[in-house]
């Protein structure tokens, strides 16, 4: 590259540049100061996200956020580095600086012990390269008033609705776990979390209701938004959901459908899994691809999750990451007691695959009978049944947008 480099957090006087390093990479679309209204003022980011400047030779070339997450991975919590606002202008692009900044972030974020990382990209070919990989998937559903009443007939609500504060965080958070159980890579959020992903809007903050249940128990809550396009020819756009149970559940679209009077249409962003699917008589449903993910440190990855008391087993396997040439190797595997016990070795593996099939495979994204079928894993002594009931296949979902 031959210029002098440094990747680190920007200070205070650099955070002008920073902005509008930012601005004209995702901001285009509008003026400088309206941006900067919405963004530092409407819809602040979490205290937690850390700015970074990848600077050459002085000048800020291209620049990525931090912002620390927890992820449930596999009945564990995993500390993730949630990846944003990576961008390079014009002037800079070409020059292999982006490439060079992820590959000293993923290096600090290993420092930091986030072995993992996330994103949600602008081009998953981009990201591709570096070996990230898509690991879950949702569905924008778009129902009719109609056609969502008809999904609740017969069902009679008994919960109270009440607007949620800030203050209730602690109640909402019991009813956002049990919700998250359900779904690996949901995010276990602080209360930073709460105030940006659920209270906070771009153009409007939304409407936060909260569910109780006969004994004052929360149950659930929905956050939306409502968007006019005629006179009385409104969308509703849930932007937040979680509920304990498929009662608390329907006590919220029963919620919902008591807009009828106002609302024509419905839009909810949900997992490929989501109950909705079997009770809507009919709808648009429009598949999309979720988060990126990498994991950059194989063993870490493997050593941190619990498994089964009763699995035994043993294997050799091999991880090709020609991003990360650290993270290539083959890693014996020794599961037992709960416990998973990896080593390097030189022993010619029983399985291999690239980290992005390995990626999928330790989210629950895909199985390992998916990646040997799709040409992904190569099984070379009918290994990948013990990895397969190692890493079995979960049902992945993150609607966190960072």
């Amino acid at each position: 590259m031959g210029d002098k480099v440094e990747l680190r957090i920007v200070r205070a006087d650099e955070e002008e540049e920073f902005l509008r390093l930012i601005h004209y990479a995702f901001g285009l679309d509008k003026d400088y100061s309206e941006w900067t209204e919405i963004r530092c003022r409407r819809r602040p980011e979490p205290e937690t996200m850390e700015h970074y400047g990848y600077f050459v030779d002085g000048r800020m070339a291209s620049t990525c956020a931090l912002l620390p997450l927890r992820f449930r991975s596999r009945g564990s919590v995993v500390d993730v580095g949630g990846i944003s606002e990576v961008s390079t202008p014009p002037e800079f692009r070409r020059r292999g600086y982006v490439a060079d900044m992820l590959s000293n972030f993923l290096a600090i974020l290993e420092e930091r012990n986030m072995y993992v990382s996330a994103l949600w990209p602008f081009s998953r070919e981009f990201y591709s390269r570096y070996g990230w990989a898509t690991c879950a998937e949702s569905s924008r559903v778009t129902l009719t008033t109609e056609n969502l009443k008809k999904s609740l007939r017969g069902f009679k609500s008994t919960a109270r609705f009440e607007p949620a504060k800030l203050d209730d965080v602690d109640e909402l958070d019991e009813a956002h776990r049990d919700w998250g159980s359900t779904y690996n890579l949901s995010v276990l959020r602080d209360l930073e979390g709460w105030r940006t992903q659920v209270f906070c809007g771009w153009k409007r903050n939304p409407y936060v209701y909260l569910a109780r249940d006969a004994g004052d128990r929360v149950i659930g809550h929905v956050a939306y938004t409502v968007q006019d396009r005629d006179d009385w020819d409104r969308d509703l756009t849930v932007t937040d959901i979680s509920y304990v149970d498929m009662t608390a559940y329907r006590e919220i679209l029963s919620f919902l459908a008591n807009h009828d009077s106002q609302i024509n249409r419905f839009h909810f962003a949900i997992s490929m899994s989501d109950p909705l699917f079997d009770w809507i008589p009919e709808g648009k449903v429009e598949r999309r691809a979720g988060i990126m993910v990498r994991v950059s440190d194989v063993r870490k990855s493997l050593e941190r999750l619990d498994v089964p008391a009763d699995l035994k087993g043993s294997m050799i396997l091999s991880v090709s990451d020609n991003f990360m040439p650290a993270n290539s190797g083959s890693v014996a595997i020794e599961v037992h007691g709960g416990r998973i016990l990896t080593q390097p070795t030189e022993s010619s593996p029983d399985v291999e695959m690239d980290v992005k099939g390995y990626t999928q495979l330790y989210t629950g994204y895909r199985s390992a009978d998916d990646l040997h079928r799709l040409g992904l894993l190569d099984d070379h002594r009918g290994t990948r049944e013990f990895l397969g009931t190692l890493l079995p296949p979960m049902k992945t979902y993150m609607p966190e947008h960072f």
